[in-house]
């Protein structure tokens, strides 16, 4: 087993390390060159895919760098919108609280209304029931 893979000494003799050539070597046997014409042509084949290769690769670089133009822009926009989003926020908390206000003294006004029109009854009834001179006792009082 310590063989395997090897080549013979035998087979390297008179080769100078090289292994034998022809049917009776190791590996596949070597194919015969193609014509100098047609490697020609398979290198012309080449150069042009290499050209629309480059072609494709530069097209794709301007359309990377016009969708980055297009993301920063986006970005921005989305930017402008959050801060117009904030201050919609509070413009709406602001009419909030001022509509809270509005109500808040909405609601004092009506027990205002309804505390003036009760003393205003009572001054009535204490009139009709005293005459003039719980006039200026009331005077006094309110003063």
């Amino acid at each position: 087993m310590a063989g395997r893979h090897r080549v013979r000494r035998e087979a390297m003799k008179d080769r100078r390390g090289y292994p034998i050539e022809g049917p009776y070597g190791r590996g596949p046997p070597m194919r015969p060159l193609p014509h100098p014409a047609m490697l020609e042509e398979e290198l012309e084949m080449q150069r042009a895919e290499i050209r629309t290769l480059l072609a494709d690769n530069r097209r794709l670089v301007e359309y990377r760098m016009m969708l980055q133009l297009e993301v920063g822009a986006a970005k921005e926009e989305i930017h402008r919108m959050n801060v117009a989003f904030s201050d919609i926020r509070a413009e709406e908390e602001m009419q909030s609280r001022e509509l809270y206000e509005v109500q808040k003294l909405t609601c004092v006004r009506k027990e205002l209304t309804t505390k003036v029109q009760t003393l205003t009854q009572d001054l009535a009834r204490l009139q009709s029931d005293n005459g003039p001179a719980s006039l200026v006792f009331v005077f006094i009082f309110l003063s």
